[in-house]
């Protein structure tokens, strides 16, 4: 079962900052054990035909949660999609079991990108529900790191920067366009792009704008430490249509007629955790600003 790891949550405190290398491991580890757990679960409930079977005491017996189990969703509330009814209930099929239980792992990539042993940010609420941030957690493989517009710190200046996904081959700063189904952009190298939506016509900032922003922050720091690692600027409209017929060279662009093909390259990346990657994710961890508080004992 796929699923990204989220490394830094805009200015939040993320415990990957602390240790990186052991952290991504251990997310990878606590995911899969986590999940073969709940399925077998899940099989011997269907095959005993009691869909709550599963709520027993003894149902974590054996499994090692990772550090901080306080403040593990999941490891606080162990039986959680096993003993909730109404869950047992929807997860009558595997697939529903497995996006309950990728929601609820969602919950706790927050909580490691928001919280150390020593120090709590304290998350804005909307990135529960914030439909980007879960299709990148969701939707790409375990060894795809991401820093969800990360805010980096300059020259004693914090500059706010756009999504950047680290995966083993190269380094995406993304931009979505999603806000309106159809809409058509008409895409230049100027300051502003035309939206296009059924008879209305708007102007909106070239999101190219932010990323070269983005791209050049990145490229510094990756320079700074000796790291090559390739970087692509890329903007998605999976729910329309970008005309750009004179992108320039690491510009992308994403739209509803290669969305899919695009998608799935990634998807199906089958790479294990690089050297070079773990680098460059420490590269631009070292310069994030983040702003907490010391937990309370």
């Amino acid at each position: 079962m796929k699923m990204g790891q989220l490394i830094k949550l805009q200015d939040y405190i993320s415990r990957y900052e602390e240790d990186l290398a052991a952290y991504t491991t251990r997310f990878i580890l606590f995911k899969r054990r986590r999940w073969e757990r709940l399925k077998q679960w899940w099989e011997s409930a269907r095959e005993a035909g009691a869909p709550g079977a599963g709520n027993r005491a003894d149902g974590d017996a054996g499994f090692s949660p990772p550090p901080f189990p306080e403040e593990s969703v999941m490891a606080q509330r162990p039986g959680r999609l096993a003993a909730d009814p109404g869950t047992a209930e929807k997860s009558a099929s595997l697939e529903a079991l497995k996006k309950a239980f990728l929601n609820d792992l969602f919950e706790l990539q927050i909580k490691w990108a928001s919280s150390t042993a020593a120090k709590i940010s304290y998350v804005d609420r909307s990135y529960y529900r914030d439909g980007h941030l879960k299709f990148l957690m969701q939707r790409f493989p375990d060894t795809f790191l991401c820093l969800y517009k990360p805010v980096f710190l300059l020259k004693k200046a914090p500059v706010e920067a756009e999504i950047v996904l680290i995966t083993p081959v190269e380094l995406l700063c993304l931009s979505f366009l999603e806000e309106e189904e159809d809409a058509i952009y008409i895409a230049s190298s100027e300051k502003f792009w035309l939206k296009r939506a059924g008879e209305r016509e708007e102007k909106i900032v070239n999101p190219f704008l932010a990323l070269n922003r983005t791209e050049a922050i990145v490229r510094r720091l990756l320079k700074e430490y000796g790291i090559g690692f390739p970087v692509t600027k890329t903007v998605v409209a999976s729910n329309g249509y970008i005309d750009y017929p004179s992108a320039s060279f690491g510009q992308e662009t994403v739209d509803r007629l290669n969305y899919e093909s695009w998608f799935q390259r990634l998807r199906n990346l089958r790479s294990p955790l690089k050297h070079e990657q773990l680098k460059a994710a420490r590269a631009l961890l070292r310069h994030c600003h983040s702003v907490y508080l010391p937990r309370q004992r």
